[in-house]
Formats: C-alpha cells, sequence, structure tokens
C-alpha cells in the first residue's frame, strides 16, 4: 500500500503512526517517507497504553496526508478506541486513514461502513488463514489512488504499442498469477469459522487469559503488562530471572509462548523494557492448558531462582 500511495507523497506531507504500531507499519512508512521526503510523526502511547488522543489533535493538520494506526497490540492486546480516534483524524485533516487489523481480526467482529476507514489490512493467518496471504480492503475512492506495485498479466484491460490501459479494481492492483491455493484455502477457514458462535469463542479464550493474569499477581517479581481491557494477551516478565531462561525451560515441557521485542520495539521501550514474554489464548485453549502452564512455570522458576 505504502508503494502504491508513494506517488502523491511529497517532502511537504506528514505521516501519522504512533508507539503501538508493530515494525510492519512502523518500519513501513519511515522507510517510504524516506523516498519521498515526507515527514514522519510518531503518536505517543499513555500509561494505559492508549494513543495520545490530545498528542493526536495537535499533529493533525492540512499537511497530513496519511495516519496508519493498528487498531489491537500484538504486544498487550490493548484495543485502541479507533473509531473515536478516526472520527477525530476526520474533524481536524484530510487525511487519509489506514488501520492495521491484523491482531484485531480474529477478536473483533468490524464492521467496514461504521469504522468510515479508507484502508484496512489483516494477514490470513492471524484468523486461521495460510501463511503468505494477506487482504487489503477500504473505500473505492481510497483504493482507486493506488498504483500497481508490480506490472504483468491479468491487470491490464488493453495494450497495444503505444498505450496500455489498466483494469479495473482490483484487478490492476494484481499483476501475475496470484496464491491461487492460498485464496481457496483460507476461503475455506471463513466457511468453517462461520459455524463458530464469535462472541462466545472469544469470551471463552479472554476468560483463560484474565484468570492468568490474575494467578500470576501472586507470584513474587512478576509484573504484567495488562491492555485497560480484557484481552487474550498476557504480556509479563519476571523481575531478576532472563525471560529467554525462562521461556526455553517452559518450551521445553511444551508450553508455546512468545519472547522477545514481538516486532515492536518502540512499544517495548514505552514499557520500559527490552523484552517481555507474551501467551496468547485462543479459543480452543482449555483450563488443562492453564494449568498445564502454571505447572511449567513452577519448575522453571525452581531451577532459575
Amino acid at each position: 500500500m505504502a508503494n502504491g500511495l508513494l506517488p502523491q507523497l511529497n517532502a511537504e506531507d506528514e505521516i501519522l503512526i504512533s508507539q503501538a504500531d508493530h515494525h510492519a507499519n512502523f518500519v513501513t512508512w519511515h522507510e517510504t517517507a524516506k523516498k519521498c521526503g515526507a515527514k514522519i510523526r510518531v503518536l505517543p502511547i499513555l500509561d494505559n497504553w492508549l494513543i495520545d488522543e490530545n498528542a493526536l489533535i495537535s499533529a493533525l493538520s492540512e499537511k497530513t496526508k496519511l495516519v496508519a494506526l493498528n487498531f489491537v497490540s500484538n504486544v498487550t492486546g490493548t484495543e485502541q478506541p479507533i473509531k473515536r480516534l478516526i472520527q477525530l483524524i476526520r474533524k481536524h485533516s484530510h487525511a487519509l486513514v489506514l488501520v492495521d487489523a491484523a491482531q484485531a481480526i480474529s477478536h473483533i467482529k468490524i464492521d467496514l461502513q461504521d469504522l468510515d476507514a479508507d484502508f484496512l489490512a489483516f494477514s490470513a493467518h492471524k484468523i486461521y488463514g495460510p501463511n503468505g496471504l494477506g487482504v487489503l480492503t477500504g473505500k473505492l475512492t481510497a483504493l482507486s489512488q493506488l498504483q500497481p506495485l508490480f506490472f504483468g498479466g491479468k491487470m491490464v484491460e488493453r495494450v497495444s504499442n503505444d498505450r496500455i490501459t489498466f483494469a479495473e479494481l482490483p484487478y490492476r492492483l494484481e499483476a501475475g498469477t496470484p496464491n491461487i491455493a492460498g485464496v481457496i484455502g483460507f476461503n475455506a477457514v471463513l466457511d468453517w469459522l462461520q459455524k463458530w458462535d464469535f462472541t462466545a469463542a472469544e469470551q471463552h479464550a479472554i476468560s483463560l487469559a484474565e484468570s492468568v493474569k490474575v494467578r500470576l499477581k501472586s507470584y513474587e517479581n512478576c509484573r504484567l503488562f495488562n491492555s485497560p481491557q480484557a484481552s487474550t494477551v498476557v504480556c509479563f516478565i519476571f523481575d531478576g530471572i532472563d525471560c529467554s531462561d525462562l521461556s526455553t525451560l517452559l518450551s521445553e515441557q511444551n508450553i508455546a509462548l512468545r519472547v522477545g521485542e514481538h516486532c515492536a520495539q518502540p512499544y517495548l521501550a514505552r514499557l520500559g523494557e527490552r523484552t517481555t514474554l507474551r501467551l496468547s489464548f485462543a479459543p480452543y485453549n482449555t483450563q488443562e492448558d492453564v494449568e498445564a502452564f502454571f505447572t511449567a512455570l513452577d519448575k522453571a522458576l525452581d531451577l532459575l531462582q
């Protein structure tokens, strides 16, 4: 998408992102700004991990061409009040709005019309689909502004010796042979998801995660980085214990969790940490999984403390 908008950006323009963003958003727009000379402005997040709305209002101007924000954090599970943020952006600028919904798509039923974003993007594997497939949707007026990233077959309407006419959307943005197997696989996943009670499944995963947060609070030297809303993500550290060592011992006991910077170094810097541990719960997890985690955690802590 960044390459698609690049011809419209110049040194007079400003692009807004935030400390809450994944590197996929953060790095992409920094590199885009280098190519066109545009200025990047990074919005701060507050102590509750929500984007500072006053800072957003102050940063918006006639120079703001794009605001790219994440919906849900992959670090803490914090859900931004994205609809309200978009309303503020509409009120104080004419900027295009891109919503990174990669972490939100499996947890929130998103109404595109109600949200009023110009662009919304997510990865298929974030909602149990195949790897290597992404989705970009949005308003026709916004998508029409994108220039093709690649050129080739299936994206043209007419080709002659001296003139080329591109096909209508979405075909003009989809040069070459698409990931047919991935698309078919993702369609099967979407059909499968329709069989589940979305709300009940999400509440089940949240209940497990929140119970883990409660129990972790009883552990000495454990610090949690909780989202202001109940979520399926548990982000934590143990003071005095290396996160990688703890992760290794947990992994050896078949506990799958993420350790590191979570592709979000500015976010980790805002937390005041270089690395954290993260458990992510899904509808297929059970109370037995929770008990297995705490059994493994106790064994690991006995070795490390």
